[in-house]
């Protein structure tokens, strides 16, 4: 017999006769839906796949295939892709749209009898993101590496500050993920943690006060940070003050 009710029927035993009371009986979960772990594990795999995808060959024979080439190695290896781009070194970067796409992608090692090279991008596929957690401050950054890896994080960095001169951890961790986003949250043990977009200090030169560089590699001459004008050797300025990036 089984209890009717939300979600997924389970079956019962009477017990003590037509008045007695329902009780469940043992079930195997791998037989309900839903309840294969092996299945789903299989279906969180499939979704998160390496999008983007470099095709490279020894001494740039693609350059020498037409784009109709290209597309149709690709057409009849996965079907139609999101993208496809030929880098200035003669790299194809393909994004593909799903599991099967990328699997596809990457098991295909000739495109009209040239031998190519097929990997992840180096740089597309990753990301990074920001946690607060009290609870974390008593683990290494090591700790929290080794217990998150399942989660595509490939590195861990606890933000400091310097407060009264010394340089004191805080309850934040900059997490870098094997992904092209990242996501809304992770599992750190019991905790769940919702995950925000780090978004990185600007670079500014203070020897030309521009941004976009750093001082040591500023190849600009030395301006006042008040009046944005070359500073000729002078210490003080005496002009109005003016932002160089404003005009």
């Amino acid at each position: 017999m089984y209890m009717s009710g939300v979600g997924t029927p389970v079956p019962f035993e009477v017990v003590g006769g037509r008045a007695g009371r329902a009780r469940p009986l043992a079930v195997d979960c791998a037989a309900l839906p839903g309840g294969d772990q092996a299945g789903m594990q299989n279906r969180h795999t499939q979704d998160e796949y390496d999008k983007y995808i470099m095709i490279l060959s020894e001494g740039d024979l693609l350059t020498s295939l037409s784009p109709f080439i290209i597309h149709r190695e690709l057409l009849s290896a996965v079907g139609e892709v999101q993208l496809v781009k030929k880098l200035r070194n003669g790299t194809i970067l393909a994004a593909v749209s799903n599991f099967r796409q990328s699997d596809g992608v990457l098991k295909h090692k000739k495109f009209d009898s040239i031998q190519v090279t097929v990997a992840p991008h180096n740089t597309l596929h990753f990301c990074k993101g920001v946690i607060l957690s009290r609870e974390l401050s008593v683990c290494t950054d090591e700790e929290i590496l080794e217990n998150l890896a399942s989660q595509r994080v490939t590195s861990v960095k606890c933000i400091v500050s310097k407060r009264n001169g010394k340089i004191v951890a805080t309850n934040s961790y900059i997490l870098t993920f094997r992904k092209d986003h990242i996501p809304e949250k992770i599992k750190a043990g019991y905790l769940s943690l919702k995950v925000r977009q780090w978004i990185p200090n600007s670079m500014r030169s203070y020897q030309c006060q521009r941004f976009g560089h750093m001082f040591m590699n500023c190849t600009y001459d030395p301006i006042f940070l008040s009046c944005g004008k070359d500073t000729y050797g002078k210490v003080e300025c005496s002009l109005p003050p003016h932002c160089v990036n404003c005009g």
